[in-house]
């Protein structure tokens, strides 16, 4: 598991977004493979789908743990359907 500490605080916001996908991803495959993160603004965007509110809950929990208190937008579904990538969103 990824731990909240100095290395977090000094890593660029789509650096931590990788990060946290590849957490998740090698956690547990078959739950949060069609997820993504999005980083735009300063905020942080979960998409994508998970087959379980537990494992949508325990995306949040650790998106807050990598992130701390940016604003982090809950937009993951609960389906079977979804693609997981990282996205750039980067102002002009």
């Amino acid at each position: 598991m990824v731990a909240r500490n100095a290395l977090h605080s000094a890593l660029d916001p789509h650096q931590a977004a990788t990060l946290l996908v590849n957490e998740l991803h090698s956690q547990d495959p078959s739950r949060f493979s069609r997820m993504a993160v999005r980083v735009c603004n300063g905020a942080v965007a979960l998409t994508g789908s998970v087959p379980s509110d537990h494992a949508k809950a325990q995306a949040f929990q650790r998106a807050r743990a990598v992130f701390g208190q940016a604003a982090i937008i809950d937009a993951i579904e609960v389906t079977h359907r979804g693609a997981r990538s990282v996205f750039r969103c980067d102002v002009v």
